[in-house]
């Protein structure tokens, strides 16, 4: 998925360049878009994948669209997070990444994404629509508004279920 999104980004910024820097300082990285910068907090290749995606989701929005969906673009970025460093030595049992995904709420339910979608992100067997939809918003959304900071997020109640993978799905195609 990390080489389909980076051929994405090089279509899509279409010549434009993608500032990153690094501030250790910081604690977390983000993606800040009314700048083209991407600020690393750490130097690990999840935490790039992550703001990398942000930047392809950012890109596939419209101006109509991009400002009511940060937190369902949460969603999607931490689980397309979660399936790249789950396949990394980093994700053994006892470190900060495997403890974040089976022990904090927000990690907890994202993994938990698993039950209801492929690595594609198409439906399993025993998930649907309104299954996955109602799990997103019970489990997922409830637990990231437990974070100070993404509770601030605004939300998007149309983009319903699977309509907020639509970016991981384009992007885990052939993997």
């Amino acid at each position: 998925m990390g080489g389909a999104m980076y051929d994405a980004l090089v279509d899509l910024l279409n010549g434009k360049t993608l500032i990153f820097e690094f501030d250790p300082s910081l604690g977390y990285s983000q993606f800040d878009a009314s700048a083209g910068s991407i600020t690393l907090g750490d130097y690990e290749s999840n935490s790039i994948f992550h703001e990398m995606f942000h930047v392809y989701q950012w890109y596939n929005e419209t101006p109509q669209t991009i400002g009511g969906v940060a937190l369902n673009h949460e969603m999607e970025a931490w689980y397309a997070q979660y399936r790249y460093v789950s396949k990394l030595p980093e994700y053994q049992e006892g470190t900060k990444w495997h403890t974040l995904y089976n022990k904090h709420p927000i990690g907890y339910y994202i993994s938990r994404i698993d039950n209801h979608l492929t690595p594609q992100g198409q439906f399993k067997n025993n998930s649907n629509y309104e299954l996955f939809g109602n799990y997103l918003i019970n489990y997922v959304k409830s637990a990231f508004e437990l974070s100070a900071t993404y509770r601030k997020y605004p939300f998007d109640y149309n983009r319903y279920g699977n309509e907020n993978f639509t970016n991981f799905v384009q992007l885990s195609k052939g993997c």
